[in-house]
């Protein structure tokens, strides 16, 4: 399965078909700030590898 990382977009009440939302609130969302973690490439980066880990993990959201 390919997982793309995007911009949300306002106004779109209801992901797309085979999107989700995983904003900051919820259990997948980004734990890196841009400033405190880095700039927005590293935040990024560290984001992708965050999540891919918790990804592999059994149970996870």
């Amino acid at each position: 399965m390919e997982i793309t990382i995007g911009k949300a977009q306002r106004g779109l009440s209801d992901p797309l078909p085979g999107q989700a939302y995983v904003g900051r609130p919820t259990a997948l969302g980004n734990p890196f700030a841009i400033g405190r973690d880095g700039s927005r490439a590293e935040v990024i980066q560290l984001y992708r590898a965050w999540l891919w880990q918790n990804l592999q993990q059994p149970g996870s959201p």
